[in-house]
């Protein structure tokens, strides 16, 4: 109880800290615009960009907050659904690329053994397994070394299992701070996390989605080399 009562505490202190520094920040570049002392509109529309980018972070990260809540709340139980695992790779990598974010590095997802007719199939719900891919593959690119590749392989494995893997090239996670990759607000370089528009909280939630499709996530990571993400996944 009192280790929960701690959890809690935290989170309500780390959720207060995100928040305040860009409401600080939109708080004061307003009172700045009402006072007058801007004149001139490249100076005021500056302002008004570091606005819109404090406002889009803010709301990011409450609806990170809301999702994480959400598949903490439901995480003890079980989806009910059979869903190709192909198809949420595939909606994610054409989201992506929609977006742009892309541009830097290409996702390369050809296996030629599967395709939606013969998909291998798990017990999930879609939107969720959207989500740890969209978060996963996001992530390898943003975190991987200009114009390389992020390849995303399915692996099957024997006792009914699917191995899904997500690897890039880039500069790789120190071993010791593995473990807590998936801590909420744990964040390995605070500076560039901030920077690339990151919350805290991403693998957070592609924890506790895995815990309730009762699959298993495992990080691989050499410095400056590859970086691996494996989710296993039990096949319907």
């Amino acid at each position: 109880q009192r280790n929960l009562e701690k959890v809690r505490r935290d989170f309500v202190a780390n959720v207060s800290h995100e928040l305040r520094s860009p409401l600080t920040s939109l708080v004061g570049f307003i009172e700045t615009l009402l006072s007058g002392d801007v004149h001139d509109d490249a100076t005021r529309s500056k302002f008004l960009k570091i606005m819109d980018e404090e406002a889009k972070r803010m709301n990011r990260l409450i609806d990170d907050i809301l999702s994480l809540s959400r598949v903490e709340t439901e995480e003890h139980i079980s989806p009910t659904t059979r869903i190709s695992i192909i198809e949420p790779i595939v909606s994610v990598i054409a989201a992506l690329e929609e977006r742009g974010l892309n541009k830097k590095n290409k996702v390369i997802f050809n296996d030629k053994r599967f395709n939606k007719d013969n998909s291998p199939l798990i017990i999930g719900n879609f939107d969720e397994i959207n989500q740890v891919f969209m978060n996963l593959i996001e992530n390898a690119i943003k975190y991987g070394f200009e114009d390389t590749d992020v390849d995303v392989q399915l692996l099957q494995l024997k006792n009914n299992e699917l191995n899904v893997q997500i690897i890039n090239k880039g500069e790789g996670i120190p071993k010791k701070y593995i473990e807590r990759l998936t801590e909420r607000f744990f964040r390995v370089d605070k500076a560039r996390s901030s920077k690339i528009g990151g919350t805290g909280l991403g693998l957070a939630i592609v924890k506790h989605i895995l815990i309730r499709h009762r699959a298993s996530l495992r990080i691989k990571s050499e410095i400056n080399k590859k970086t691996t993400f494996s989710i296993k996944f039990p096949l319907a």
